[in-house]
C-alpha cells in the first residue's frame, strides 16, 4: 500500500531514536514535512539532515517532556506559527 502525504505536516514526539525516529523517516518517505521533537538537539539535527526529502521542509523542536511548563511553553509557541495535519506522540 502506497500512502501519499505530500503537502501534509507531521509532528513526531520522541523522534531522536527508536520507534519515533522510524515513524519520522516513514512519514518523510511518504512525502510529509516532518517536525521531529525530543530533548537531544544533536540527534534531532542529524535526523533532519537524514530525512528523505522531495521538497519537504523538515525541522526540529527541542522539548523536554519531563518539564510540563517548558513543554507547554515551546508547544504553544510552535502552534502560534505552525499547524500540523498528523500528530504522533
Amino acid at each position: 500500500m502506497q500512502v501519499n502525504l505530500t503537502g501534509k505536516t507531521a509532528l513526531v514526539g520522541g523522534s531522536s531514536k527508536g520507534l519515533g525516529r522510524a515513524v519520522a523517516i516513514a512519514l518523510a518517505q511518504a512525502g510529509a514535512s516532518v517536525v521531529v521533537m525530543a530533548r537531544d538537539i544533536i540527534a534531532l539535527k542529524e535526523l533532519v539532515e537524514q530525512l528523505p526529502s522531495q521538497g519537504q521542509q523538515h525541522q526540529f523542536l527541542v522539548v523536554d517532556f519531563s518539564s510540563f511548563a517548558s513543554f507547554k511553553e515551546k508547544i504553544d509557541a510552535f502552534f502560534q506559527k505552525n499547524s500540523v495535519d498528523i500528530l504522533v506522540n
